[in-house]
């Protein structure tokens, strides 16, 4: 496609000069279903085998120009027309038409309002907006495997509310995660007035400088341009960029299987590393950082990693907002990963994901703030009053420390241990009213479209 104004639409044929109807912005390729016909054998009802979704597969690449891409569909009847565009549903994306892999597009046929689809004449595939009088942009997309399909298996976009493991029916794994979260319930709790410096190894401000204003004094180093921006607290906030960071000589974080509480205000909109120390070997390192795109994990959610060992929050922070966030241990002497907590705007979050291991940090490596010396995730964004203790706070001074103040709730929803509500009598514990839920859905079976 390139709708740069010179491409011949079916209104203005090459090599027509009609200053009435200029030359096209968009780009389509259009098929007859009687020119079809002879090939696929798929006629103009497109509803025979109960066929209710039309699907295709379309593949980008990475310099294209981000256009509206759609499907039309003209029926016979009446000479109908209607355009349905991707992103139209939750797990489409836009920006998809950048990506050089496959993605399946599939329409409800119900989606196209007006057309008689027992009865279609045309199908369109288009890219731009249609009469617009604007130069677009330009780039390359395939398309394969234009299909018609009777429903099926589709719970990103219908499933019951009972079906947890998005398996399209209400069965045994959904009765497992409904035992795993039993008896799990919300709770108000009273935020502390105020949270002692008692431990309190660090505290970095972030006023214009690196210095710690804690009693230890353990003012920090800068590693490249250090620049600063709006704060959330005071005035300033220390602004990294992906090249900058800044390292604690001499002092190497809390070790062992001490208790300690790491707390911070950030705002990013990119995944990378608040805070780091140890060594990268299993169970010597602590990395407290914000999760990246990987599968099997909520990218975008706080992360806390000790090589092999890892929890993960629920909880997408790149917005470019400011949130509270805050890792805790208390270790009981022999602290495993499972014993972490992670805070998010001071309330609880139960982990997404969980790899459970031991929890012993090295002394092998100076504490650095927005980007460690293994793996490299730098942070972009701002980070401000970053404190370190060597004790386990409680929820209500992690809450204080979040700007909470009196009484507040913390639900039910962050403490589940599956991002799925299971919570279906909607009354913040998971009990027999719950399961009685489920046992009013089970086995049923819900397809798309």
């Amino acid at each position: 496609y390139d709708n740069d104004g010179e491409v011949h639409g079916d209104n203005n044929p090459a090599n027509t000069a009609n200053p009435d109807n200029p030359l096209e912005h968009y780009s389509k390729a259009k098929a007859e279903i009687s020119d079809l016909q002879p090939l696929t054998q798929i006629g103009p009802d497109w509803t025979l085998g109960g066929a209710k979704a039309l699907s295709l597969q379309f593949y980008g690449e990475p310099n294209n120009t981000i256009e509206s891409l759609w499907v039309e569909l003209e029926d016979a009847t009446t000479g109908a027309k209607f355009k349905v565009a991707y992103g139209k549903y939750d797990d489409e994306d836009p920006a998809d038409i950048n990506d050089a892999s496959w993605h399946e597009w599939i329409i409800a046929l119900s989606d196209f309002t007006g057309v008689d689809v027992n009865n279609v004449k045309s199908i369109a595939i288009g890219i731009g907006i249609e009469g617009s009088t604007a130069d677009g942009g330009s780039g390359t997309l395939y398309f394969d495997d234009i299909r018609l399909y009777v429903p099926r298996c589709f719970p990103l976009r219908a499933k019951s509310p009972a079906d947890f493991d998005y398996s399209c029916d209400v069965g045994y794994g959904d009765l497992e995660i409904l035992t795993d979260d039993w008896l799990i319930s919300g709770y108000d709790f009273t935020v502390a007035d105020s949270v002692s410096d008692a431990n309190l190894e660090a505290h970095y401000a972030f006023e214009d400088n690196l210095l710690d204003s804690s009693a230890n004094l353990r003012h920090a180093d800068p590693n490249g341009t250090i620049s600063y921006a709006v704060g959330k607290v005071g005035t300033l906030a220390v602004d990294f960029d992906g090249t900058n960071f800044a390292e604690v000589t001499g002092y190497k974080g809390v070790t062992g299987t001490q208790d300690r509480t790491c707390t911070a205000w950030i705002k990013t909109a990119i995944p990378g590393e608040i805070v780091i120390w140890g060594m990268n070997t299993s169970a010597l390192k602590w990395i407290w950082r914000i999760q990246h795109e990987a599968a099997g994990f909520v990218a975008g959610a706080v992360r806390l990693e000790v090589a092999t060992g890892s929890t993960v929050g629920k909880t997408d922070l790149r917005d470019d907002q400011w949130h509270h966030v805050a890792v805790v241990l208390a270790s009981a002497g022999s602290p495993r990963v499972a014993d972490l907590k992670l805070y998010v705007d001071g309330l609880l979050e139960a982990p997404s994901s969980l790899v459970d291991n031991d929890v012993n940090t090295s002394s092998d490596t100076d504490v650095r703030i927005g980007k460690g010396p293994f793996n490299e995730r730098p942070f972009i964004g701002q980070i401000d009053e970053l404190r370190i203790y060597s004790r386990a706070l409680e929820q209500a001074e992690v809450a204080s420390l979040a700007g909470r103040a009196g009484t507040a709730t913390q639900p039910l929803l962050l403490l589940l241990t599956t991002t799925e509500d299971t919570d279906l009598f909607d009354d913040e514990t998971i009990n027999f009213k719950d399961y009685a839920r489920l046992l009013d859905a089970w086995l049923d079976v819900v397809l798309w479209p």
